[in-house]
C-alpha cells in the first residue's frame, strides 16, 4: 500500500514538472519575440523544438497512465526535457530573468531528489524473498556473514552520500551559471562604455557625463 501510495505520488510530481516546463517554454518564447535577432537565435529555436518534442512524447505517456518513474523509458524522457531546459536558459540569458531561471533549478533538483529516493526504495526493497521449508533452507557456511552485511550497509551509504554530492555538485553549477547569465552582460556593457587608457581628457570628460 505505501509503494503504491509513493508511485502515485510521484507520477503527480512528474506531471507537475511537465506542466513546469510548458510554462518555462511558453515563456521563454513570448519574450524571444520581443528581442532583436540575435547569432544564437538559431540554436535557441533548436533547442525549444527538442524541448516541445519531449513534452508531447512524455504527455503521451502520461495520457495512456505509463508515466512511472521505474520505467527507464520515462526517466529518459526527462533526462533529455531538461537537458534541453537547461540549453535553453543559456541561448536566452540575455533577456531570462531570475524567476524563470529559478523554474528550471527547482525542475532539475525536484527530478534529481526524485531519482535519489528511487534509488533507495531499490536498495531498501532488495531482492524478492521467497518463503522455503526447514529442508531447502541454505547452509551456514553459505549465508551472508556480519563482516560482508557491514560492508554491503557501508557500501549503500557511501553510494547514498555521493549522490547527494552529486546533487548539490549540479545545484551550485547552475546557480554560477545564473550568476554568470546575470552579472556577465552588464560586466561586458560596463567594460564596452569605458573610455580607453590613452584617450584625452575631454573625451573621458564627455564619456562620464
Amino acid at each position: 500500500m505505501m509503494v503504491n501510495t509513493k508511485m502515485r505520488e510521484d507520477t503527480e510530481t512528474l506531471s507537475e514538472i511537465i506542466l513546469a516546463a510548458d510554462q518555462f517554454c511558453s515563456a521563454v518564447e513570448a519574450r524571444n519575440k520581443d528581442v532583436a535577432t540575435n547569432l544564437e537565435e538559431k540554436e535557441l529555436k533548436a533547442k525549444l523544438g527538442l524541448c516541445r518534442s519531449q513534452l508531447a512524447y512524455l504527455q503521451n505517456i502520461f495520457n495512456e497512465d505509463r508515466l512511472k518513474l521505474d520505467d527507464p523509458l520515462v526517466r529518459e524522457g526527462f533526462r533529455h526535457l531538461i537537458t534541453a531546459m537547461l540549453w535553453i536558459a543559456f541561448y536566452c540569458r540575455t533577456f531570462i530573468d531570475f524567476r524563470l531561471f529559478r523554474k528550471v533549478i527547482l525542475i532539475e533538483s525536484i527530478f534529481a531528489n526524485l531519482l535519489i529516493h528511487q534509488g533507495d526504495m531499490d536498495e531498501a526493497s532488495g531482492p524478492a524473498v521467497v518463503t522455503t521449508s526447514v529442508g531447502t533452507m541454505p547452509s551456514p557456511e553459505n549465508q551472508m556473514s556480519p563482516v560482508s552485511s557491514d560492508q554491503s550497509l557501508d557500501s549503500k551509504a557511501k553510494l547514498t552520500r555521493q549522490r547527494y554530492i552529486l546533487l548539490w555538485a549540479t545545484l551550485c553549477i547552475l546557480v554560477l551559471n545564473l550568476i554568470v547569465a546575470v552579472v556577465g552582460p552588464k560586466w561586458k556593457q560596463r567594460r564596452l562604455e569605458r573610455p580607453p587608457n590613452n584617450s584625452s581628457p575631454a573625451l573621458k570628460q564627455k564619456t562620464s557625463q
